[in-house]
């Protein structure tokens, strides 16, 4: 059925309503109408994410998280590994002799069958070599008889030994029987790479 159309008194046109969409028509158009309107709304969803993705790139927040600090007390081992080398090396040299034995040996060298110099004290020290090292490390010029009392006074030699040990190039070579035994190399290796 056709419906004229007028303006005021003047007609202008008809319109036929009697065109139907059929039931297939609708559906489709109704499944077209919702993906758009999905599809509108994703893509508003979309551009703001990104809005607020990119305000993260230009003011950027900074998080700070409290976390436990582990204090590392590499100085505490490295020192107490020195103390064990020098232990390992009083313990070797004194043969279970003690600072109250006041000890004093003669011990003949592969090169030098009669030897003149003893070796005195827990480290074995001779005169020459304690004289040697105090002018080295502490500019001191000491008599032999001050050698002799410091080799026989274990505080002292301890202390001189850990010195040459630690702070001479070549310094375990005075003991190199005592620091080739594989317990004290192996802390020795440790301490040379704790210590880089």
């Amino acid at each position: 059925m056709k419906k004229r159309i007028f303006y005021g008194n003047q007609h202008v046109g008809s319109y036929d309503n009697s065109f139907k969409k059929t039931k297939r028509e609708t559906f489709g158009a109704k499944v077209k109408s919702f993906f758009t309107t999905v599809s509108l709304y994703a893509l508003v969803v979309i551009v703001a994410l990104g809005f607020i993705e990119l305000g993260g790139y230009i003011n950027p927040t900074i998080k700070v998280e409290a976390r436990d600090v582990l204090v590392d007390n590499l100085g505490a081992k490295v020192s107490t590994l020195k103390e064990e080398v020098i232990t390992a090396i009083q313990d070797c040299e004194r043969a279970g002799f003690t600072e109250a034995d006041g000890i004093i040996t003669f011990d003949p060298h592969r090169t030098n069958k009669k030897v003149k110099a003893p070796s005195i004290g827990e480290f074995q020290y001779k005169t020459d070599t304690i004289q040697y090292y105090y002018k080295t490390l502490y500019g001191k010029e000491i008599t032999p008889k001050q050698a002799v009392l410091i080799a026989l006074d274990t505080d002292k030699a301890r202390d001189l030994t850990r010195d040459i040990m630690f702070t001479t190039k070549n310094g375990r070579d005075n003991w190199i029987t005592c620091t080739n035994k594989p317990a004290v190399a192996q802390k020795l290796a440790v301490i040379k790479e704790l210590s880089k």
